[in-house]
């Protein structure tokens, strides 16, 4: 008897730790379950089409792993101890060696995607251009294209509709998991007649549909016919955070409304007549640089200055037209006058006094110099066009202003009123509580940038000042890292009451991500670029033929080969050419590449004769 009882006993005992290890098992999965449908609500609400994650800078269809090449060089230094490319740290790039970074603190990239290139600019709106399967498609290619509900819905708003795209947006304002339709054009008119039930809540003008059964279901969770309708403060700057022939989303983003005040880009369109007296809209150009590679990189830049400026000027001359492009500074943010004082017109400006330590960050110089600058400097144009030594020009620009207010190049990356920045923004501009005042803060740097030399007089100062407050941000560090000087751009343009700016995402090419060499003003060559033999861009991986600013410390050599053959992207042909060209018509730029000195008798030469720099 005793016997069976210790056994009943012991077979209870066995039980209830079966019952607790099976509760322990539920509670698990819930709390799994749990965690899983917080992260993904957490992806959506940080804007995604439910896309698992955002993809790094260049990734497109499938993400490719980043280009170590060109992620070296950016943040490392002369063995003088100056900048090697200050420029890297503008127009584009958060590329910063992974080792260099890790431990955080000032300077560091912290959570900026630094692995990877960044995606073409002017991917949306009017103009946008689509990269699918290696080709580029205008919005008149079956991937993009007039939207459905553009004409016909309620409201008349227009979209521009990328198929096999998906774009984040700073807000969602209807979740697509509870909002499922059955055709996009359905999207489009949610969207289209959408009404906030609050006063300060976004509209909405940026929808996504997943309408492909086979690939909205390959994640393992479907979002097959969910429509996300969704709000971004800046449509005509917004790029997609997926593309190609693999992703099942479409989407649609509003257009601006054209202005009619505006240039067309082409250089004749916008010219004032002579006759009549139309107001003067000439600009001065001016670059700011620091330390070794912005040195040939401004004299190349300052060859395709005068270049341009002597076409626009014919051209004028010919069709009884002005030529906007005015006079030209290098800004020279290193102390001491270099030996191209007699050749390119400088301003030497001081470095950050000790008082204020940059902590290695050294694009800290710029505002600072800037500010040097338009305390003392003396220029008869009333605008200024703010560029980089890695800018080429490659077509005159004709004053893109409307009217007085200023215009710029948009940055995808730069998202002052994100969900993850807007908490940092106000601390440095105060609360952004209202629409109006979300969409006055612009996805903006410094450059490329025109305003009036007045309005210019009126940001630097809170540029500077808020470069130092940002960099003594930790938070701020932590989140902007090596772009944290353009965020304090962006913000000083709002604190200083520019509240309006033009943004022209064809202002600026940045191959090998646009194509199009007809359609931009600049080049910016910021990006390593790789093919193959054949012709095949390689991203993420050295290809057979490479070439890369950042293999130059010192200056680039003579006649560099150019890409293969079969290479497709006329962009990265004309960069190597404009190259050659350059480095050819300089006098000595052999002597120069081997010594890295400029020679005396180079002194004085400043005038463009044909394709020749010659003694003026």
């Amino acid at each position: 008897m005793k016997k069976h009882a210790r056994l009943l006993s012991r077979l209870k005992s066995v039980q209830a730790r079966r019952r607790f290890l099976i509760l322990v098992a539920v509670c698990f999965v819930l709390a799994l379950s749990w965690a899983i449908v917080r992260e993904f609500r957490q992806i959506a609400s940080d804007g995604g089409g439910l896309a698992p994650r955002k993809f790094g800078k260049g990734e497109r269809d499938e993400p490719a792993a980043a280009d170590a090449r060109t992620a070296e060089g950016d943040a490392e230094y002369d063995d003088d101890g100056d900048d090697e490319d200050e420029g890297d740290y503008y127009g584009g790039e958060m590329n910063v060696r992974s080792d260099e970074v890790s431990g955080g603190g000032r300077g560091a990239v912290g959570d900026v995607d630094v692995d990877a290139d960044p995606p073409p600019q002017g991917a949306t709106g009017s103009t946008a251009h689509v990269k699918d399967g290696g080709k580029k498609k205008s919005n008149n290619s079956k991937d993009a294209k007039e939207g459905p509900g553009s004409k016909s819905n309620e409201s008349s708003i227009a979209f521009t509709v990328l198929e096999h795209t998906d774009f984040y947006g700073d807000q969602p304002v209807v979740w697509g998991s509870e909002n499922i339709l059955k055709t996009a054009d359905e999207c489009s008119r949610a969207c289209s007649t959408y009404k906030p039930s609050r006063t300060n809540d976004p509209p909405c003008n940026l929808w996504v549909f997943c309408g492909d059964e086979r690939l909205c279901s390959q994640s393992g969770l479907s979002t097959y016919q969910q429509c996300w309708l969704k709000f971004v403060a800046h449509p005509d700057a917004a790029q997609p955070s997926s593309q190609g022939p693999s992703v099942g989303w479409t989407s649609g983003i509003a257009r601006s409304p054209p202005k009619t005040d505006m240039p067309t880009g082409d250089a004749s369109s916008s010219r004032q007549t002579t006759p009549g007296g139309s107001a003067d809209r000439t600009y001065h150009v001016v670059i700011s640089a620091q330390g070794g590679a912005t040195h040939w990189q401004s004299r190349i830049h300052y060859y395709w200055y005068l270049k341009t400026k002597k076409q626009c000027q014919e051209t004028a001359e010919i069709d009884g037209t002005t030529c906007d492009m005015g006079g030209f500074t290098r800004l020279l943010h290193e102390d001491e006058p270099d030996d191209l004082m007699d050749e390119i017109p400088t301003f030497v400006a001081k470095t950050l006094p000790e008082d204020h330590p940059n902590h290695g960050y050294i694009v800290l110089n710029r505002p600072y110099a800037f500010l040097q600058w338009v305390q003392h400097a003396a220029i008869k144009e009333k605008y200024v066009l703010m560029g980089e030594p890695d800018h080429i020009w490659l077509k005159p620009l004709p004053n893109p202003m409307a009217g007085e207010l200023p215009a710029a190049f948009p940055f995808f990356y730069i998202e002052p009123t994100s969900h993850e920045n807007i908490g940092i923004s106000e601390r440095f501009v105060g609360k952004l509580d209202t629409l109006d005042k979300k969409t006055q803060l612009f996805p903006i740097g410094s450059s490329p940038t025109i305003m009036s030399l007045a309005d210019m007089k009126r940001v630097v100062p809170v540029w500077y000042e808020l470069s130092l407050k940002v960099h003594e941000d930790d938070d701020a560090v932590a989140a902007w890292g090596w772009i944290q000087e353009m965020y304090a751009f962006s913000l000083a343009m709002y604190k200083a009451g520019l509240h309006t700016v033009t943004l022209l995402p064809d202002m600026m090419a940045q191959p090998p991500w646009d194509w199009d060499l007809y359609r931009f003003t600049l080049l910016h060559y910021t990006y390593g670029l790789d093919y193959t033999l054949d012709g095949v861009h390689t991203p993420g991986q050295v290809g057979a033929w490479h070439w890369d600013k950042r293999d130059f410390r010192k200056p680039i050599p003579l006649n560099m080969e150019g890409p293969p053959e079969g290479t497709p992207n006329d962009l990265v042909k004309e960069l190597i050419r404009r190259l050659n060209e350059a480095t050819s018509a300089i006098p000595m730029w052999d002597l120069y590449s081997r010594t890295f000195k400029v020679t005396p008798w180079r002194i004085g030469a400043k005038v463009i004769d044909g394709e020749k720099i010659v003694e003026s």
